[in-house]
């Protein structure tokens, strides 16, 4: 418990009591079932949302608690990202411009562009899926959600804790591009055994959610985050705690993504 509250800490801003566990592996074993509590509070808002707001309404809501309950943190991450790699010639340039706190043109696009995709596949997923579990009265939709399905609101409880859970994967498969920073310090926690276990975590919640077409997903979404992991690497020389919030951002969009075809193509959750 010290361990999971720990990684609540790191990953959100909720003011949670309590020392960190003395070993730190802990806290990175934690991260998909941290990232299913955030995934939890964000699908309640979007439940209350749902019995005053149509599809977009709700999409809104749910985006803005999971920005409320980080603080930015992740999307700030991108920000730097976005201002390094469009703003520096080399590795060095990149980095120093990634460590100035202020807000670039390229950081601000990435922010309104990543939200504003969360917030149009999300709104996408509430729609498709709500039409879906109320087939006789689609007229619903853009007047208000009522009781929305759990159906409905699985995606934010799973996508967080899957892009959360990969990140050890990623500390593992890359070097620091900035030794001695604090995403330096949480990748010398992560062994192999925390690798496998957080892994196998997240892949295990997406099957449990979605069946054999969840383990579609997973393998998709692990893909495409590992390959966004290794662009950025070659470019930075590494990652870097910033590039942990990137990716943890462009994970969730991944797996909402994913979701919406999942849905469009007729393989909606094996959960009630």
């Amino acid at each position: 418990m010290r361990a999971l509250a720990e990684a609540l800490r790191f990953l959100s801003i909720i003011p949670i009591p309590g020392r960190p566990p003395k070993r730190a592996w802990a806290v990175m074993a934690a991260y998909p079932c941290a990232g299913l509590i955030l995934g939890l509070i964000a699908a309640v808002a979007a439940w209350g949302a749902g019995w005053l707001f149509g599809a977009a309404g709700t999409a809104v809501t749910a985006v803005a608690v999971r920005i409320l309950m980080t603080g930015g943190l992740h999307l700030d991450g991108l920000a730097d990202l976005a201002d390094g790699l469009g703003g520096g010639r080399d590795v060095k340039k990149r980095l120093l411009i990634m460590a100035d706190s202020r807000l670039g043109s390229f950081g601000g696009l990435a922010l309104v562009v990543m939200t504003a995709m969360q917030i149009a596949v999300l709104a996408e997923l509430t729609a498709a899926l709500t039409i879906g579990n109320n087939s006789e009265n689609p007229l619903l939709i853009g007047k208000q959600l009522g009781n929305l399905s759990f159906t409905v609101i699985l995606p934010l409880v799973v996508a967080p804790s899957f892009s959360r859970g990969m990140i050890p994967l990623m500390m593992r498969l890359y070097p620091s591009a900035r030794p001695g920073g604090m995403g330096d310090r949480n990748r010398l926690a992560v062994t192999p055994a925390v690798v496998f276990f957080t892994v196998l975590s997240s892949f295990a919640i997406a099957v449990l959610a979605y069946g054999i077409a969840g383990l579609g997903l997973a393998l998709s979404a692990s893909f495409l985050m590992v390959l966004f992991a290794a662009l950025i690497a070659k470019r930075l020389g590494g990652l870097t705690g910033d590039v942990y919030g990137a990716l943890i951002e462009t994970g969730d969009l991944i797996v909402f993504f994913g979701i919406l075809v999942l849905t469009r193509m007729g393989w909606g959750s094996t959960l009630p």
